[in-house]
């Protein structure tokens, strides 16, 4: 599950998506990769990227990853 959360309440999660930085002429790629936790060291980069509020992963007791899910799906097609 998908959940928006204010920056300063990022610590500790997970991040939902990739996140992009753009330098004209230098560099465009992922600055943050999905999955990621965010540390109290990524905030002031994150705030430079114009990022205010991010999507983070909210996995309930009963939910798994969509990677993990993937992988035991193949694994259970391939039969292993």
């Amino acid at each position: 599950m998908l959940k928006k959360i204010k920056l300063k309440e990022a610590v500790g999660t997970k991040l939902a998506h990739d996140i992009t930085e753009i330098r004209p002429g230098e560099f465009k790629g992922p600055a943050f990769r999905k999955g990621h936790t965010v540390c109290e060291e990524d905030l002031c980069r994150l705030q430079r990227l114009g990022k205010n509020h991010l999507y983070v992963i909210d996995k309930g007791e009963d939910e798994i990853h969509e990677n993990e899910a993937a992988a035991m799906l193949a694994k259970a097609l391939a039969g292993d």
